[in-house]
């Protein structure tokens, strides 16, 4: 009989661990994308049904949004004196420059920041947006600007 208990309990540990495991998986092959806080969102309203969106984002976003992008790449940055992988985010920035993340910290800030000026400002969406960077520094708001039909 003590068998068959732990045998059971085993039975469910290992349900419950599998099926944690398929979430995990799930989150991984289906992009999520994450809630964006954005600071403000300016409408102007252009002639013939269109409108320019100008959106910053918090420095905090960029920030993390970089250190998710270095953490993306680190396996295939190699400094000499460090193992490939293992070189801090600091002395990449130092020897290459600090914009080195930035197109990828763009690419995934944008859409996350656009979805919500979207509902925010109340505009009903007919196109594909045409984004202007306005201001992309380490330190300062990340500030876009997109033109679209409305």
């Amino acid at each position: 009989m003590k068998n068959f208990k732990f045998a059971y309990l085993h039975m469910i540990f290992l349900i419950i661990y599998y099926r944690l495991k398929c979430i995990k998986m799930l989150s991984c092959i289906f992009y999520i994308r994450r809630n964006i806080n954005i600071m403000s969102v300016q409408v102007e309203k252009l002639e013939n049904n269109m409108a320019k969106l100008t959106i910053e984002v918090a420095a905090e976003e960029f920030v993390a949004a970089t250190t998710k992008a270095y953490n993306k790449n680190k396996n295939q940055i190699s400094v000499p004196g460090f193992r490939k992988g293992k070189v801090p985010q600091a002395m990449v920035e130092k020897m290459y420059g600090a914009s080195m993340f930035y197109e990828e910290a763009a690419n995934d800030l944008i859409p996350g920041a656009y979805e919500a000026a979207a509902k925010e400002s109340g505009l009903d969406i007919t196109s594909y947006p045409e984004i202007d960077v306005v201001q992309m520094e380490k330190g300062k708001n990340f500030i876009f600007s997109q033109q679209k039909l409305r």
